[in-house]
């Protein structure tokens, strides 16, 4: 939960308080879904989980949903389970996902969300690899992406014990296959780094 904090609010875990993966607690701090609402875009997490009017107020709904980081701002909605909130408007069943892309109602942003029993969480690597083939091949294939103006980041919450690093994907038609991006010096790429890049592109 602190890693996914991190990459939509930009804040360190000591200063928003979202220090462990405890499913209801939430923070005050400001986030992209907040920032994607002031200026009119829309920002949607889609969970792997069964689909629900308060998805953000009723309670742990799928396997990994402490991963849901909309679910963790106040300024959103968080975890009220007001119909209303942009939290429960903007939080979706994975099941709508295809639907948005293929009658091109992508938001400008999404978090895509597998369970814990899919996304290598409680399950192997090559099965992980699997479900993600199966889900992002019909994206690659569909319209929405042929246009060039979607990218997937495809990137790890955290790595294992025997490694300090973690592995992040950057998909796109206009990236060329086998790019490597350095790491800048002092600066290293980071999930800071994905949401400023998030940011830049989303021009927020």
């Amino acid at each position: 939960k602190p890693n996914y904090a991190t990459y939509t609010s930009g804040v360190n875990p000591s200063v928003r308080g979202l220090t462990d993966d405890s499913y209801g607690t939430t923070s005050s701090v400001d986030n992209i879904y907040n920032e994607l609402n002031i200026a009119g875009k829309s920002g949607v997490d889609y969970y792997n989980g069964s689909a629900s009017s308060d998805p953000c107020g009723g309670g742990s709904n799928f396997s990994g949903a402490y991963h849901d980081a909309v679910r963790y701002y106040t300024d959103v909605g968080a975890t009220s389970s007001s119909t209303s909130t942009y939290c429960n408007t903007h939080d979706k069943s994975l099941s709508q996902f295809m639907t948005d892309v293929n009658s091109g109602n992508l938001p400008a942003f999404s978090v895509i969300l597998p369970t814990n029993s899919e996304n290598d969480h409680d399950n192997s690597v090559s099965s992980g690899d699997t479900w993600a083939q199966n889900f992002l091949n019909p994206l690659f294939d569909s319209n929405q992406y042929k246009t060039g103006d979607t990218a997937v980041f495809y990137v790890w919450d955290e790595g294992g014990t025997e490694v300090n690093f973690i592995p992040n994907v950057l998909i796109a038609p206009s990236v060329v296959p086998g790019s490597k991006v350095p790491t800048p010096i002092g600066n290293p790429i980071s999930h800071f780094a994905a949401l400023h890049t998030w940011e830049d592109m989303l021009g927020l």
